[in-house]
Formats: structure tokens, sequence, C-alpha cells
């Protein structure tokens, strides 16, 4: 049975009483900065390194698919290279997000894990590699207070998990690694913060061009990925606590812009396996949610054999979600608290 299409008002109607987990994928950036998107990520990385071409061939722009294609650990190297690297010089300047998108996206948030949902408030997953998310949460965290587990010298603690709510599950630009270990090596996660005269995408510009490349999961399998993630202990970590915190009956899971592919079985595994309420917002409903009818049917399964109750899915049209400030202007908020 296909899952039943309802409106993103009557979504967060059902949630009113529930813990709100919110899941952000590419979508989420596309839909404010096109750039983002493979087809022009490919011809910026090509116009950088014109031998990734031939890695691409009968791939299009897909850089998934060209990974999973890649013949060689140099070639895979390459090509990951190629899009961190397009990511950082595509990537706009922090005034590129008026104040009123900052404002918008951050009653948008609130919906979720905004400090208004006390005590029901969420966490925020995303596994978007660019600096939106961050930008915002900088501008209103005040309000927000939606921490991301990094102290004010920007060193992430794994102790501070538990007052963590943004997660990063793919890593992000802003996000290293240094290996401060003397004797024996010691991998240290740490953000790049604000500096006056240096702006974010500008530093991330200068790690690269010295060879320090991001934290970054972009292998082309879900099997890969997994092997990326398991080596990097704040990537296991983060990812260990969005099944934790999808392990509860209180709570719901929105998708918002996240495709939510094959290639991210190892997040798709872990929808099914949590919580019992998922909301998909889907980008072009015209297809139907095809992706979203093919996971509720293997999510069904794999939980009756379980013996897990029923999944209760619903699909939303993500167009109703008033994440960004059209044309910079500052719509009203509806509904008191909630977007």
């Amino acid at each position: 049975m296909e899952p039943e299409w309802i409106s993103f008002d009557e979504a967060k109607a059902q949630t009113e009483a529930k813990r709100r987990h919110l899941l952000l994928g590419n979508g989420f950036s596309i839909s404010k900065h096109r750039s983002f998107a493979y087809d022009r990520l490919y011809d910026e990385a090509v116009r950088g390194d014109a031998a990734l071409e031939p890695l691409f061939a009968g791939h299009g722009t897909n850089f998934e698919a060209a990974l999973e294609a890649a013949e060689s650990a140099e070639d895979r190297i390459r090509i990951r290279k190629g899009l961190v690297a397009a990511i950082g010089r595509v990537h706009p300047r922090r005034g590129f997000l008026s104040p009123a998108d900052c404002e918008s996206c951050g009653q948008f948030l609130e919906a979720f894990a905004g400090r208004v949902r006390e005590p029901r408030r969420g966490r925020v997953f995303t596994t978007n590699y660019d600096l939106f998310l961050y930008w915002v949460l900088m501008q209103r965290q005040t309000r927000l207070k939606l921490y991301d587990g990094f102290d004010n010298d920007g060193i992430w603690h794994e102790g501070l998990l538990d007052t963590t709510f943004v997660f990063y599950l793919h890593g992000a630009l802003h996000h290293f690694e240094e290996n401060i270990g003397r004797l024996k090596p010691i991998m240290r996660q740490y953000k790049l913060l604000w500096q006056e005269g240096l702006d974010l995408p500008r530093q991330v510009r200068l790690h690269i061009a010295r060879g320090n490349f991001p934290v970054f999961v972009s292998e082309g399998t879900s099997a890969e990925k997994r092997h990326s993630i398991r080596a990097n202990p704040y990537l296991r970590k983060v990812n260990k606590r969005f099944a934790k915190h999808l392990d509860d009956p209180e709570a719901a899971l929105f998708t918002v812009g996240h495709s939510l592919s094959k290639v991210d079985e190892h997040i798709t595994d872990a929808i099914g396996a949590g919580t019992a309420a998922v909301y998909i917002g889907v980008y072009k409903p015209l297809d139907g949610g095809a992706r979203a009818n093919e996971l509720a049917a293997a999510w069904a399964e794999k939980r009756k054999c379980a013996g897990q109750p029923p999944l209760y899915l619903r699909l939303f049209n993500t167009a109703e979600c008033p994440i960004w400030a059209p044309d910079g202007v500052l719509q009203p908020r509806r509904g008191g608290r909630d977007v």
C-alpha cells in the first residue's frame, strides 16, 4: 500500500505532541543556490582538472556514480578532491544569505529543534557539506540554541554529544582533523571559526590549497560510506546518535531535500529500523514519490520480520516548506511558534 500524501501543515499538526527530528539533504541548499547541483559542480570540477572528464564517461555529472565505477584508488581520490574543490570554489560568501533568509530558515528550524519546542525538542541531522546551515546557526544561535558539539575554540568533544542538537552525518566544508599526537597519532576534529577579514569560504579554499581537505564522506556506495564513517571518530559517533535518536517511540522524523538514494542505505536502514513515524519531503510530487514508495515497501517487510510495529509513513511536498525568504523578503510568522 502506497503512503498517503498530506500537507506540510498537516504533518506538523499530527506531530505537535511528538519530538520532531529533521534530516536535511542537498535540496535544502540547492533551493537557495543552484550551483550546488551536480551539473554545476561537475562543470567547475572539470574546469579545475580536465583529467576528471574521462572518469565520468557514461555517468553524466553524477559524482557518486563516477566514484562507484572508478577503477583505482587514485581515480576515486581525484574525483573526491575535485568535488570538494568545486564546492569550495562555487560557495558564495557569507553575505549571500540575507538577514531575511537567516530569519526565515531559523523559523523553519524552530518547528523541529529550536528551544521553543522544549521539552519536545528534536535534533537536526544533515548530509550537506556547505556552510548555509552553519551560517544560519551563527546568526540565530541565541534564539535557537542548536549547538553542534564543538567548543568555543572550535574543537569537537565527544562529551558534548548529549547536548548536541546539530549533527553533520557526512562531515562538512568547515570540518577538519589534525594529528596532535607526538608518540602516537591522536586525531582531533575541529571546525573553522569566523575571523576578521577572512571569511569561511576563503578559509576553506586556503586549507584545500595547502592539501588539507575537509572531513567529507562522498564515496560511491553505501558500503564505502560506512567504511569512511567508521574510520573517523566524529562521523562514527554522530551516525550512532542518529540511530539512537530515531529509536524513540515519542519521536517523528521529517526529511527535507534528501533523495534517500540507494547509495545512502546506511541512512535509510537506520530510518527503517527506528522511529515508527516518518514524514518524507518530496521535491517532485509528479513522479508519485517513487523512491519513497520503494522504501515504504522495504521498510514494511523488514519491520514485519523483526517483529516491529508498522511504520507510519506520510509524504509531503517540500515546496510547502518556507525555508528561505522569497526574493529576500521575510514572510510573517504563521501559527505562533511553528513555521
